[in-house]
């Protein structure tokens, strides 16, 4: 692990110690002011309380390194983590019909002032990490690459104050076509040998194998730690991950997250929530369709071919909202005014009413509550010859909701543009897929609402 890494993990966890004292000291305080006793109850409610706020922590991502420094973005995730445990806490409450039980003197209290604390805690250890400039980490960067370009620009984007970039090194000192000041590896190794620099970062291709293990022979004979970034024709596939096969040391590139244990967790996951939601919306569904029926002719459901996990065509449910079922080769997408949605349909289209059965697809098995969004079969051989890896989208199972959707990426994709951004938010979803991503995606789909102004 590097320096700076360290200095992160550190700040990270001495953040998270202070909240954990805040929300304590917060209800405590909070009771003291009511002039309420804190009996075994309040305890309980404490406990489930910050275990709650660690959790909606995890799904906003509040404690990630990468933005440990960025308060305004911190506090945005904080603020976002902080509705989410009331939320829980209110719906336990609800739940167990405990909520006579507490003053709410208390509970509004701790909930309008702990934040403010939070926030406060937070722009106090920002300004101790500004002024503390004793673990500066000093890191050089080897290699005039795209990797290096990329990696610099990361680096000064996270604006971590005990970071510096000392200098770019390259075996190529010519910088008439680049902007960045290039340095000889002799300059590094002498930086090195004087303990100017702590981390080294190696971004040159693999091609440059005999180079990179001369420079790591000279790094040896210095106290610097040296970390090797893969070149982008290796991190910008698919989630490659090291890993063993008949003794021999792997590298996967195109996979599915979805094996062995985590299958079977994302398939409890996806019986538990729609069984839920179904047990919520079954009269809404009933409601809609009688209204379907009353307001045209043809069938209350319409079932698309759509492909599945790995490209297997499935049919997907859908109530119907035009006066035509087109499931053919050549299908044209719904457009502002489309003569063929019918006045229901287009209601139900904007408010993603019209998806709800697809919530028995999801009992079936064919779809995940969460997941890439299922394209009409015509538009996956479109897009499939235009748009590098968008059949990968097809490792997992399509969902209702995703990460593209609750980034704004929804409705029509009159442009190839939309289309490509629908995708790279799919396969980042794939590379970093978790039980807390696909909660935070269903919350945050609750949260933004089921209107779309783009959806047609």
């Amino acid at each position: 692990m590097s320096r700076s890494n360290s200095i992160a993990i550190l700040y990270s966890i001495t953040q998270q110690f202070i909240d954990f004292l805040i929300l304590c000291c917060g209800f405590y305080a909070a009771c003291q002011i009511r002039q309420i006793d804190i009996d075994t109850k309040e305890f309980y409610l404490m406990g489930a309380s910050i275990t709650s706020f660690y959790f909606s922590a995890r799904l906003f991502d509040l404690y990630q390194l990468s933005s440990i420094n960025l308060f305004l973005n911190n506090t945005k995730n904080l603020l976002l983590t902080w509705i989410g445990m009331c939320f829980v806490i209110t719906l336990l409450l609800l739940a167990t019909k405990e909520s006579q039980n507490f003053s709410r003197l208390i509970l509004f209290t701790w909930m309008t002032t702990t934040p403010v604390m939070l926030i406060l805690s937070r722009k106090i250890l920002a300004s101790l990490r500004t002024k503390n400039r004793t673990n500066k980490t000093n890191i050089a960067i080897v290699g005039n690459t795209l990797t290096s370009d990329y990696f610099l620009k990361h680096i000064e984007a996270l604006k971590w104050p005990w970071i510096s970039v000392y200098g770019i090194y390259d075996f190529e000192t010519n910088t008439s076509q680049t902007n960045k000041n290039i340095f000889s590896i002799n300059e590094l190794l002498k930086a090195a040998k004087e303990n100017h620099i702590n981390d080294v970062y190696i971004t040159l291709p693999l091609i440059n194998e005999n180079k990179v293990e001369q420079l790591l022979t000279d790094l040896a004979d210095t106290t610097v730690s040296v970390f090797i970034i893969p070149d982008l024709f290796l991190s910008n596939l698919m989630k490659s991950n090291w890993s063993d096969f008949a003794g021999f040391s792997i590298v996967s590139v195109y996979r599915t997250p979805f094996n062995g244990i985590n299958a079977l967790i994302k398939r409890l996951l996806d019986i538990v929530l729609s069984a839920v939601i179904l047990a919520i919306i079954w009269p809404l569904m009933l409601l809609i369709a009688v209204a379907i029926k009353l307001n045209s002719k043809g069938p209350v459901l319409f079932k698309q071919h759509r492909y599945g996990l790995d490209g297997r065509v499935i049919k997907v449910w859908k109530f119907r909202t035009m006066n035509v079922c087109e499931n053919g080769a050549q299908i044209t997408q719904a457009q502002k005014n489309d003569v063929r949605i019918t006045p229901l349909g287009k209601y139900l289209r904007k408010t993603s009413l019209d998806e709800l059965p697809q919530f028995i697809n999801v009992l079936q098995g064919s779809l995940s509550v969460v997941g890439p969004r299922p394209h009409a079969n015509a538009h996956n051989e479109e897009y499939r010859k235009l748009i590098k890896g968008y059949m990968l989208r097809h490792k997992i199972k399509p969902g209702i909701t995703g990460l593209a959707q609750v980034n704004g990426w929804r409705g029509e994709t009159d442009t190839l543009l939309k289309m490509e951004k629908r995708v790279e938010y799919d396969l980042e979803y794939i590379q970093n897929w978790s039980i807390g991503l696909d909660l935070k995606i269903v919350f945050l789909t609750i949260a933004h609402g089921f209107y779309d102004k783009n959806a047609y």
